[in-house]
């Protein structure tokens, strides 16, 4: 790698902890929930302008205070099956990372309630949820259950900013997408447990995994043109069939994958996790293009120009 490309050692090790690298689908999944909480990108004349970047940030601080917490909590077995790890590798104090973690997970909260009360509210529960998962919430059930709900948390505090910008409310309908996205990463989490579980063989269950996670993302444009814009963007009734059409170019690999005859093993397995991954922002993005919103064109078109950033901070900031 160019040395030139390489962060500095200790700014290196800490964008590891706090799994820099991730930072993209944080900022999209609130981004997302904003817009269509609004109905548009809310401008200079909303109620709460700020509203959307309060809750960008405040995201920040709980999903990378929960990475930190992560990497603290796996501190033993790291030493164990992956020395070179920040917290065991020494590079970085197993106390700092701790309080650092802390101060995210309590502040970003504090930060969401300058948005609004209940977009604070909603990331003390996101925090919650993430904590629990980190020290004691890594069960078959459990865990995938504990990531979904931070996932809807997270698109939910969106939405309750976009809502509070234009001194709106959120409705019924605006909870579809992140239900939805709920579904997809529940399913997610489900095969990167059948990744880890070395006792038994995968068997059927990554196939029926990404099925599900497969409904999800083509459930995304649909719960995404369910939300009533304030007016039609630059598509106008093109917007939902855009979306789709999104979704379901993703979609297609996710089900040559999921219909493949010979048994399942880990390596196919871990290769699936990666597929679905790399789906995360394209299914961000199918559901704001769908909705049709004044400036869910730009905004779909920079949740996607996320891979972009994502792979340059994976350069600078391992993720494993």
């Amino acid at each position: 790698m160019n040395e030139a490309r390489q962060a500095p050692p200790g700014w290196k090790s800490w964008g590891r902890v706090l799994r820099l690298s991730l930072t993209a689908t944080a900022v999209a999944d609130v981004a997302a929930g904003a817009l269509l909480g609004a109905g548009a990108w809310p401008g200079g004349d909303a109620v709460r302008p700020a509203a959307p970047w309060l809750a960008i940030l405040a995201s920040l601080g709980v999903y990378h205070g929960g990475m930190a917490l992560n990497d603290w909590a796996d501190r033993d077995e790291d030493a164990r099956v992956r020395p070179d790890r920040p917290i065991p590798s020494r590079a970085v104090d197993s106390r700092t990372v701790l309080m650092v973690a802390v101060l995210l997970l309590v502040g970003g909260p504090l930060i969401g309630a300058f948005a609004s009360f209940w977009c604070g509210a909603a990331f003390a529960a996101v925090a919650a949820c993430a904590a629990l998962y980190d020290v004691a919430g890594r069960g078959p059930r459990r865990g995938p259950l504990l990531l979904g709900l931070c996932r809807f948390g997270n698109v939910g505090a969106g939405l309750l900013a976009g809502a509070a910008a234009v001194g709106g409310q959120v409705r019924l309908e605006h909870l579809v997408f992140p239900l939805v996205y709920a579904l997809y990463v529940v399913n997610l989490s489900i095969l990167g447990r059948l990744e880890d579980d070395t006792s038994r063989e995968p068997g059927r269950a990554p196939a029926i995994a990404l099925h599900v996670a497969t409904l999800g993302l083509v459930l995304a444009p649909f719960a995404g043109a369910l939300v009533a814009p304030i007016e039609r963007g630059w598509l106008g009734d093109l917007a939902p069939w855009a979306g789709a059409a999104l979704a379901l170019s993703a979609a297609i690999g996710l089900q040559r994958a999921a219909a493949r005859r010979e048994p399942w093993t880990r390596p196919d397995v871990e290769r699936a996790m990666g597929l679905l991954l790399r789906r995360l922002l394209i299914l961000t993005a199918s559901a704001v293009l769908a909705s049709g919103a004044p400036g869910s064109e730009l905004l779909a078109l920079a949740i996607l120009a996320g891979y972009r950033v994502s792979h340059q901070l994976r350069r600078l900031f391992p993720p494993s």
